[in-house]
């Protein structure tokens, strides 16, 4: 529940911990052989109902809410929208994706744009000192013509 990577003298004690006696303990090898990084990932609870677990969401109010806030503040019907979480989260990594894959092609023309930039900004300092020189020169060519 805590999302932590505990050693073992520690996982004893958080496991004595009246606040996190209840707290699901995974061991670390067993997050290392099922590859699976959403095991390690805290959950959130409700901020009024400190007890319940964020499980869905009020698309009306554009907020996360517990089951108890479905059946007290946001209940279904007209003034809320209330959904699943896991599917609202599916379909914002879906929409993400899509926007991914809309920003690649464009990503190396901006890549092509900045080598382009680098070249033209490299130039700068030989072009800086090519014109003083040629400053400096016109200015002693008059200096000597009067």
């Amino acid at each position: 529940d805590c999302a932590l990577l505990l050693c073992e003298p520690c996982t004893k004690m958080h496991r004595r911990i009246p606040a996190t006696v209840d707290h699901e303990v995974i061991p670390q090898e067993t997050i290392k052989a099922r590859g699976n990084r959403d095991l390690f990932q805290p959950r959130k609870h409700c901020s009024k109902h400190k007890s319940q677990e964020l499980a869905f969401y009020c698309e009306t109010c554009r907020t996360m809410i517990c089951t108890a806030c479905t059946v007290v503040d946001h209940r279904p019907g007209k003034d809320h929208n209330t959904v699943e979480l896991s599917s609202v989260a599916q379909a914002k990594k879906d929409s993400l994706q899509r926007f991914m894959q809309q920003l690649n092609p464009r990503l190396k023309d901006v890549r092509e744009a900045l080598k382009q930039i680098d070249k033209e900004r490299a130039k700068l300092p030989v072009s800086r000192e090519e014109a003083i020189e040629q400053a400096t020169t016109y200015f002693r060519h008059l200096a000597d013509l009067v």
